[in-house]
């Protein structure tokens, strides 16, 4: 669903919205009509001389700081662990899991080797 920033609060698109989307941009209005469309986008690639490059892990942890002061966010700090939750199928239903402490770990430990 689409929904519009308005006030400080989100609220669903009307169809006269929609309508003036794909007046003025049908080429993103078709992405919202197909669904299949989507699988047409390609990921724009970031030369490896791009500044930015220098500079990114710097970037990300502070944004992962940030990420993880968040009130909400707390769910997401650590790991999770299943014995003490009593998940025991939680492997099986999670195959990659990942949370925000492990993601600040391999930054600070620089194991992502690029911001791909």
């Amino acid at each position: 669903m689409l929904q519009i920033l308005e006030n400080g609060t989100y609220r669903p698109i009307t169809d006269g919205e929609f309508d003036l989307l794909k007046q003025s941009r049908p080429d993103i209005a078709a992405l919202f009509e197909d669904e299949t469309k989507k699988d047409e986008l390609q990921m724009p690639t970031v030369d490896d001389s791009a500044p930015i490059l220098y500079h990114w892990e710097r970037a990300a942890r502070r944004m992962m700081t940030g990420i993880m002061k968040h009130p909400k966010a707390f769910i997401f700090n650590e790991e999770v662990d299943p014995v003490k939750l009593n998940i025991p199928d939680y492997f099986n239903i999670i195959t990659n899991p990942m949370d925000f402490g492990t993601i600040e770990k391999k930054l600070k430990a620089h194991e992502y080797l690029s911001m791909q």
